[in-house]
């Protein structure tokens, strides 16, 4: 079971909204971070099990991030609003790749992600 994920989301309110939404569905601790540069800062200060990873970030790409994480071996999931990612080839590093929730399924999008990645 991960106790400590990080989300990096750069829209604080939805990061607001799946760190409320993990952490009602028994996630220990779930902390946000609204860039990579932030993440790397949350990182250091203590590693997390697991990192929900928007895809979009700005400044720098969530990929070139994500390559960091690879070699810190930290399993990392994607999140992307785009749908036509959904099914594209996953880049080196990613465990998955899940689309943004509908905002009414938020209980189901968290629920599918522990399930399949978190347990």
């Amino acid at each position: 079971m991960i106790k400590r994920l990080l989300v990096v989301e750069d829209v604080e309110e939805v990061a607001q909204m799946l760190k409320i939404a993990f952490e009602s569905q028994s996630v220990p601790e779930v902390r946000i971070s609204l860039s990579s540069a932030e993440a790397r800062i949350e990182i250091s200060r203590r590693r997390p099990d697991f990192v929900l990873l928007d895809e979009v970030l700005p400044g720098e790409s969530a990929l070139d991030f994500l390559k960091e994480l690879q070699t810190l071996k930290i399993p990392t999931l994607l999140m992307t609003g785009a749908k036509d990612y959904v099914g594209a080839p996953l880049p080196e590093g990613a465990i998955g790749r899940v689309l943004k929730p509908d905002w009414a399924d938020l209980d189901g999008f968290i629920q599918s992600i522990i399930e399949k990645h978190l347990i």
